[in-house]
């Protein structure tokens, strides 16, 4: 007899003798039947059968026919981002790990071990010892990629407006954002914008670290650890304070301030309750309650 003696569950061999007219049995049909006139035997279930081969002067020939068992379905996640790994499992141990695409997605062979290198979609072979294998489907997700930040610090001195933009994102994309203020983390929701840039805002002097951002397929970028550091508008120049004294009483006192700095206020004070926030103040009359210090 010859041919193939071992297969794999579900596929089929055709055996043949050199001896013509003979007919075909097999000792185990819900193994492996055999078709009494072609030869071909199907693999219906692992285990083994005799397959016989009978002339029609009664003398026979034997063959041991192996049905090897076909390996479980692939588990283990299926999903992974670029960059990252995750393992596949397969029932049936001894086998080989293969990838159809491995520029989207490497697998050790004998580990199972998937890493995503490009987004994309490949698939996964599992072989046994025998040959026999199953397949499953792997997709890798992208990876946002921070490419870089700039920011604006607050306005003024006592608001909150200060920006920070992350960079190299998808537009239109929604991305969950996350960063340490000082030691306390925090977390938002932005869009990216048509650049690819979200932007943060509202924020106040301080340190920001940290900062990742997460896709909706649940893929973080590497940390862009900064720090990005706000702070406030430089200060005014000190004011130069001067006056028209000494007066007599009665007279008009006429204070001025000078300043270099310039689209800035004044606050002046001074004696009997004396306030303003003109930069030239005047006093008219002045009387010895008057007299004493003026502050800007």
């Amino acid at each position: 007899i010859t041919g193939v003696t071992s297969i794999c569950q579900g596929e089929t061999s055709l055996l043949s003798d050199a001896t013509a007219s003979g007919t075909w049995s097999s000792t185990a049909p819900g193994i492996a039947p055999v078709g009494s006139m072609s030869g071909i035997v199907s693999g219906l279930a692992p285990g083994t059968a005799n397959i016989k081969y009978t002339t029609p002067e009664g003398c026979y020939a034997l063959t041991t026919f192996v049905v090897n068992p076909l390996p479980a379905a692939i588990t283990g996640t299926r999903v992974v981002c670029e960059g990252a790994s995750t393992t596949l499992f397969n029932s049936l141990t001894g086998g080989l790990w293969l990838s159809a695409a491995p520029a989207i997605a490497t697998i050790g062979a004998s580990t199972g071990v998937l890493a995503g290198i490009a987004a994309g979609t490949t698939v996964v072979t599992y072989v046994t010892a025998a040959g026999c294998s199953v397949t499953a489907s792997v997709t890798v997700n992208p990876t946002p990629v921070l490419t870089g930040s700039n920011f604006t610090n607050p306005t003024t001195c006592v608001t909150s407006d200060g920006t920070i933009t992350l960079r190299g994102l998808v537009a239109g994309q929604a991305y969950t954002v996350n960063y340490t203020f000082g030691s306390t983390p925090v977390t938002l929701v932005l869009t990216a914008g048509v650049s690819g840039s979200v932007i943060i805002t509202g924020l106040a002097i301080g340190t920001y670290t940290n900062f990742t951002v997460t896709n909706l397929s649940g893929c973080t970028s590497a940390v862009l650890a900064g720090p990005v550091v706000l702070v406030n508008p430089a200060p005014p120049t000190v004011p130069v304070a001067g006056s028209n004294s000494p007066l007599c009483d009665g007279a008009e006192l006429d204070l001025t301030a000078t300043d270099a700095t310039g689209g800035v206020t004044y606050s002046w004070a001074g004696p009997a309750g004396f306030s303003s926030t003109l930069q030239y103040p005047l006093i008219s009359p002045v009387h010895l309650n008057n007299a004493g210090t003026y502050t800007v």
